[in-house]
């Protein structure tokens, strides 16, 4: 049996990796191919747009930091679906982070096989934190847990 669930702060910080989105459920790479979709912005570029992201006092502001700390031994995929899809891969035991538009949003992953689903609606700077535990029972069956 596989729980999933996260647990949701209001603040930024955290490493600085958007990834681009379209209209699509992909993640958006930089090819020659894909020259009709936004290019992924180099680190440079990224931290800049988080740090102005993140020091924008303008009221009329729409958009917000999704910072999502993956603290489970593996690897995963967060697709985020609302005004625009994105794909997220976030490596184990690290964070990533992408400017969203203020809104509803469906997040879905699986966390170490264990299936993780949301809908949120964000409308300031958000900390998801993704965890992954393995529960041993005594009496030889186990349960896994994404929260």
């Amino acid at each position: 049996m596989s729980l999933a669930a996260a647990s949701l702060l209001s603040c930024a910080s955290g490493t600085v990796m958007p990834v681009a989105g379209s209209g699509k459920k992909e993640v958006i790479l930089n090819s020659s191919h894909m020259a009709n979709y936004r290019k992924p912005l180099d680190l440079r570029d990224r931290t800049v747009a988080l740090l102005n992201q993140l020091f924008n006092s303008d009221i009329s502001n729409r958009n917000m930091i999704l910072i999502i700390n993956n603290h489970s031994e593996c690897d995963l995929v967060m697709d985020i679906f609302g005004s625009r899809t994105y794909s997220l891969p976030i490596s184990a035991k690290h964070s990533e982070s992408i400017i969203l538009e203020h809104g509803n949003y469906q997040l879905n992953s699986q966390v170490c096989e264990a299936p993780y689903k949301t809908s949120r609606k964000f409308t300031e700077n958000t900390q998801l934190n993704i965890k992954y535990q393995y529960i041993p029972f005594s009496d030889s069956t186990a349960l896994t847990k994404a929260f």
